[in-house]
């Protein structure tokens, strides 16, 4: 059974994680793996992707054993779900690994969070072979049923020991990748800045103010360099524009992401405290029984729920009004008035 919580079961959690206790990023860091997962403990359960694993050439493994390090090794290509968690958790403790290491893209940086966390917190190290997001460094994992669907996310309260990113498997990756984590990356500026022209520290706490001035940072070197990195990954060279935008993807969005890990629901919160409305669109399809339970819940707190449904009655026969009939609707609740919005106004369908 999926295991997931309900609204009144989210805590917030004050404190800022910033990552990772030690992050390595630099040709041939593969060859460092085991003197890191050496220092935590001299068995590992290694979670690896299947293609991620063979992108290493065994190099992983040949490191680790070269550091005296024994190792478990599952080759999980599914879904990160909390039946799986549990169960590499348990491989774990009946085997005696004392480190958690996780190989590949963000599903298994996450699956590997998620064990190491049942397993009674013990300590992880991250491989990541995708710069595509920066699941390494966020401290939670975003669950999912083993049919796909979002089961939220599962936080932590502390950071993953160690990041191992070798800059030789990056730059073999798809170009595809890196644009999806610079696209992510980019986000981070604008989602912070939530509609505001400008973030003042007076008006915002020292906390948000860093996050904004780091994405901000971000930002501005992702103009510059965005372009010629997907460029030269889709060449197979290393060069200083690959450098910068490995580390913006991974660990500078990261250390945003543990800046402001909880602010949507902090702001949810204060406004559901304060009376104000809180609208709700979820997206996610199918909806399992936990997602309407706690979609049901939230209506049950005052929330709005507006899902994001397509119409057929106003004329909407393009993309493009498909989505300014829905943004309208959510602008409707908070009696914003929007021109491309075409309400429905009863008689026959527009067609």
């Amino acid at each position: 059974m999926a295991e997931a919580r309900s609204l009144a079961d989210i805590k917030l959690d004050n404190a800022y994680k910033f990552g990772a206790g030690r992050y390595l990023q630099e040709a041939g860091a593969l060859n460092l793996l085991g003197g890191e997962v050496a220092r935590l403990g001299k068995k590992a359960l290694v979670i690896a992707g299947p293609r991620a694993w063979a992108a290493t050439e065994g190099k992983a493994e040949k490191s680790l054993k070269d550091a005296g390090v024994e190792f478990e090794l599952s080759l999980y290509p599914d879904q990160n779900t909390y039946e799986r968690a549990k169960e590499h958790a348990l491989q774990a403790l009946t085997t005696g690994c004392q480190v958690i290491v996780g190989v590949g893209g963000g599903r298994i940086m996450d699956q590997a969070k998620a064990t190491a966390h049942f397993a009674g917190d013990l300590p992880i190290v991250e491989v990541p072979t995708s710069i595509a997001t920066c699941a390494a460094f966020a401290p939670l994992s975003v669950m999912y049923t083993a049919e796909g669907a979002s089961l939220g996310s599962l936080r932590y309260d502390h950071e993953v020991n160690a990041i191992v990113m070798d800059m030789d498997v990056i730059c073999k990756e798809p170009p595809r990748y890196a644009a999806s984590g610079i696209m992510d990356g980019m986000a981070k500026m604008i989602e912070i800045q939530n509609g505001r022209s400008e973030i003042l520290l007076d008006d915002v706490s020292i906390g948000l103010f860093t996050a904004y001035t780091i994405a901000e940072m971000a930002y501005h070197v992702y103009e510059k360099e965005a372009h010629q990195a997907c460029h030269d990954i889709a060449e197979g060279k290393l060069t200083k524009a690959v450098e910068d935008i490995a580390y913006l993807n991974v660990a500078v969005a990261g250390i945003v992401s543990g800046y402001t890990d909880d602010l949507l629901l902090r702001a949810a919160d204060v406004c559901l405290k304060e009376g104000r409305k809180v609208v709700i669109v979820p997206r996610e399809m199918p909806m399992s029984r936990i997602h309407l339970r706690n979609i049901k819940e939230a209506a049950d707190y005052g929330c709005v729920v507006v899902p994001p449904v397509l119409t057929f009655y106003n004329g909407a026969d393009t993309v493009e009004k498909q989505i300014q009939h829905i943004v309208g609707k959510i602008l409707m609740q908070f009696h914003i008035s929007y021109r491309d919005f075409v309400p429905w106004q009863g008689g026959k369908p527009m067609v």
